[in-house]
């Protein structure tokens, strides 16, 4: 092991402390939050970078944000580049701020990215990337208009600009609480909530497979031919905004074809056409950033449409077929798309003005933003070259889980390497898990999950992205809020050479939601 090792396991193990301390701040287990708030809201950015040798990068960001108290947000955030030559450049990780009204409809708001990732060859270092933002914020029935001043720097790397940015945010309308409570204590708020009009949100959240056919020489970045097939995978999020108008998050990541590392991440909204027998008809249009695995998106911006056909059996189960196309504002990346997708439609269960109490239930959800180490074991080589290379690498991850019962939960994680040579790897995985107490009434815990999904980049040899992971661990509930875990585990790539023993250290954020039952 290089001797350098030991150094980067603690720059690891004070990043995890720094990640911890940025959720559990002095007083947090104590503060209270009302159910009857709004309390999330999404964030868009967007900013133009300069890089070394007067180079400028166009970079957008997407936020998925939690208020934590009255003015404490914390959440998901991804930024990916959409302008210039770096196509491909993306980084993940948690954001965390504060903001507070100053005048009728004048905000101030100041926080802080810490994330990984990187990509589109660009020098980032080992990838640990952090953004403190500072500004105002005017709000409007629209939404709230944000110019804040940046600074993004990768510290191991040679990225290190400030600038002005733009940001839009928008409440969602996703009524929360602290903790894991039951339906019981969920019926106590339901009947004002619902006479203030303040349902359950209608959304469909799903598993994507696509195939990415393109045409005959299509070149990659490196100029040579790369009209290969692709297959991705991905999750799908379609959130309606009115009675038949939705907003699109999508992300897919390569499992297929030679072009591992291939990742996007589209925003957009479509049009919902509801056809006899529980079938949906569904048109939509997204734009986003792209690149990786040497496919040429330029600059990363990329534009997609697309029709959809789907049912929704009546355990809200969804089954889908997509077709579009594809293609790239500035590179030479095309394709007409087709796939399959499989996942949960949440729908009033009756007209609105018929609805009642009885008709929403509690769901439980956990956050979890963790720090991950890949002990590289067997023949583990990088890309190019053919000797044995077992440097440790050190990642962000974010985890969604979506508590099915008290013992089994649904899960989605992103990662990105912020240190150990890997710089502008990510992952993106699916998958499930059980949470099991060690003894009645204890406040210690068993975790173990499995997972699926893509990755690439950072010059790790995943073969064609497909990669899986196992793991088991103990957790401590510190409060019906809060929880940490240690994990041990297996990631390995299906195709390529590249396979880890990883060690996860979690802080979870526990709390629940309304939902239709």
């Amino acid at each position: 092991m290089p001797k350098t090792s030991i150094n980067t396991d603690l720059h690891g193990f004070l990043l995890s402390f720094v990640l911890v301390s940025l959720l559990a701040f002095p007083g947090m287990a104590d503060a209270k939050l009302r159910l009857p708030d709004t309390t999330g809201l999404t964030r868009f950015t967007y900013e133009e970078l300069d890089l070394p040798n007067q180079e400028t990068m166009g970079l957008a960001g997407g936020n998925v944000l939690l208020n934590l108290t009255e003015h404490i947000y914390s959440g998901l955030g991804v930024y990916g580049a959409v302008r210039g030559q770096r196509g491909g450049f993306f980084t993940g990780g948690l954001e965390t701020g504060f903001h507070t009204r100053v005048r009728r409809n004048w905000w101030v708001d100041a926080g802080v990215f810490v994330g990984g990732g990187g990509g589109g060859a660009a020098p980032q270092g080992g990838g640990l990337m952090i953004r403190p933002h500072a500004g105002v914020l005017y709000e409007t029935s629209l939404g709230r208009f944000g110019l804040n001043y940046s600074l993004v720097k990768f510290p191991n790397g040679e990225i290190n600009s400030s600038q002005w940015s733009l940001s839009y945010e928008h409440p969602m309308e996703i009524r929360v609480g602290r903790s894991w409570f039951s339906d019981s204590h969920l019926q106590s708020k339901v009947d004002s909530l619902l006479k203030k009009k303040d349902y359950p949100a209608t959304q469909d959240f799903s598993v994507l497979v696509q195939g990415y056919q393109l045409p005959r020489g299509t070149l990659g970045r490196s100029g040579t031919v790369q009209d290969e097939n692709m297959s991705l995978v991905g999750i799908e999020w379609d959130y309606l905004v009115k009675p038949r108008l939705f907003f699109r998050f999508q992300t897919l990541g390569a499992v297929g074809g030679s072009s591992d590392g291939y990742a996007q991440v589209l925003l957009g909204g479509g049009y919902r056409y509801d056809l006899p027998g529980n079938n949906r008809f569904k048109i939509a249009v997204s734009i986003g950033a792209s690149g990786g695995g040497n496919v040429d998106t330029g600059g990363g911006l990329i534009g997609n449409a697309s029709v959809s056909l789907e049912h929704r059996f009546r355990n809200g189960v969804l089954l889908g077929a997509q077709a579009g196309y594809i293609d790239a504002a500035k590179g030479a990346f095309k394709a007409n798309t087709l796939g399959l997708y499989l996942g949960y439609s949440d729908q009033a269960p009756r007209p609105l003005h018929e609805i009642t109490p009885d008709d929403v239930r509690a769901r439980h959800w956990r956050l979890r933003v963790s720090h991950q180490t890949y002990f590289p074991t067997g023949d583990t080589r990088r890309k190019g070259q053919t000797q044995h290379d077992d440097r440790n690498i050190h990642l962000i991850a974010l985890h969604t889980d979506l508590i099915l019962n008290p013992r089994l939960y649904l899960t989605g994680q992103a990662l990105g390497a912020y240190d150990g040579g890997a710089g502008g790897y990510a992952a993106g995985l699916v998958g499930g898990g059980v949470i099991y107490p060690l003894w009645k009434q204890s406040r210690l815990f068993f975790n173990a999950e499995g997972l699926v999904g893509a990755a690439g980049g950072g010059g790790i040899a995943v073969g064609d992205g497909l990669i899986t992971q196992a793991s088991a661990g103990v957790g401590y509930r510190i409060n019906k809020t809060y929880d940490v875990m240690l994990s041990y585990g297996k990631t390995q790539a299906s195709q390529g050479s590249f396979e880890a023993n990883t060690l996860t250290m979690s802080l979870s954020v526990c709390f629940t939601s309304m939902a239709w039952k």
